[in-house]
């Protein structure tokens, strides 16, 4: 009599563990799915980071080159001054 009731409680035991099992499974399965999404996530965000560091850098170039037109006309307009001011006193 009382083996049967320890081998009834053993037989519960198990179906608890193999519920316990399958459920730690499942969840097991999606944290990997979960980790793999935030992978691909991250290296989502690392392309736009560098396209972003990259645009930056372009408008920088961009800015250098303007403060470089903005003097090479000045220097011009000074140069048409100059040649416009010594054929006035010729």
């Amino acid at each position: 009599m009382e083996a049967l009731r320890q081998r009834k409680k053993l037989e519960q035991d198990v179906l608890e563990l193999e519920a316990a099992l399958e459920a730690t499974v499942k969840a097991r399965a999606e944290v990997e799915k979960n980790y793999k999404r935030f992978q691909q996530q991250i290296r989502d965000l690392e392309l736009v980071v560098e396209e972003e560091q990259a645009a930056t850098q372009v408008r920088r170039l961009f800015d250098v080159v303007v403060v470089e037109v903005i003097v090479v006309v000045t220097n011009a307009n000074v140069t048409v001054k100059l040649l416009i001011d010594s054929n006035n006193k010729i």
